[in-house]
């Protein structure tokens, strides 16, 4: 659990505190709300154009979902597992 969570969870009622207790999260069930998350790449990483396919090949078609581990600020910092959708 992130920290900034722990502190949070000292107030949380309701549904956010059953969220924290059972997942470590607050964002889940009824409290979910999807979204795509937008990085920009620090000057040491590779850039998006060398890790990223070109937008033209974008369909909206999504064909893999992933596990990640967050960090601090609810980012993805590393990739447990990730499985192709069928």
């Amino acid at each position: 659990m992130r920290g900034k969570d722990v502190e949070r969870m000292k107030t949380a009622t309701g549904l956010t505190l059953e969220n924290y207790q059972n997942f470590g999260y607050k964002y889940v069930g009824d409290l979910f709300r999807p979204h795509i998350t937008l990085t920009r790449f620090g000057s040491e990483q590779q850039t998006a154009v060398e890790l990223l396919p070109d937008i033209s090949t974008f369909n909206g078609v999504f064909d893999r979902i992933g596990l990640f581990e967050m960090g601090d600020n609810g980012t993805c910092i590393r990739e447990i597992e990730s499985w192709e959708l069928r």
